[in-house]
């Protein structure tokens, strides 16, 4: 039910104006509190017509930050999995995480997809959804994705690929697999590490 129907459409008028990605993600933020479920298929619409992707990705990120989780959305993050953005990509994939696990579950062909994909957010991204649903093994594609980023010569694959081995529920395992990395020869890389171990003890 809509609290207030004029806000709701002044909120609209100001995010279809809108030229910033901050202001973008905060005018549909508050759509959703002032429309609730009413203000959903307004900024679905709005993501499928944005005139750019960065408003797209925009719309995209205020609906996962906000936690919405209706079968539109769904199929909107899953649509955008195939656009030509990496930004899109990315909110996609980010969205479909922060649904479920058992949305990561069933949309696990596609994410499989896409360990291989071009831009590195992106491929950490769906490495990182995968390991949180706890599927990063179901596939050697992943694993061996994975792999070759904790090893890569460059320190920013390396420090990459940390991030998505955190996402792995065996906190024991995740830090084993993350103490080698303190003597990395990269600050970049043994920074992540850190802040890898101290997650692992923060959840623990």
């Amino acid at each position: 039910m809509v609290a207030d129907p004029q806000a709701l459409a002044l909120l609209r008028e100001q995010l279809d104006e809108s030229q910033s990605r901050d202001l973008t993600v905060f005018l549909a933020q508050l759509m959703l509190r002032v429309g609730g479920d009413d203000a959903i298929p307004i900024l679905v619409s709005m993501a499928r017509e944005a005139p750019d992707e960065e408003k797209r990705s925009a719309i995209l990120d205020a609906l996962s930050i906000s936690g919405v989780s209706a079968p539109a959305v769904e199929d909107m993050y899953l649509d955008c999995l195939a656009s030509p953005a990496a930004s899109v990509r990315l909110s996609g994939i980010v969205g479909l995480q922060r649904l479920s696990p058992e949305t990561v579950a069933r949309r696990l062909p596609r994410l499989l997809s896409m360990v291989a994909d071009p831009d590195l957010d992106v491929r950490v991204a769906v490495l990182s959804a995968l390991a949180h649903a706890d599927m990063l093994d179901v596939s050697p594609a992943a694993t061996q994705a994975l792999d070759a980023l904790i090893v890569h010569p460059d320190p920013t694959f390396r420090a990459a690929g940390i991030l998505a081995l955190c996402e792995q529920k065996d906190a024991a395992g995740v830090g084993a697999a993350l103490v080698p990395f303190l003597k990395d020869p990269s600050d970049i890389v043994q920074l992540q590490a850190l802040h890898g171990l101290d997650r692992v003890l923060i959840d623990a």
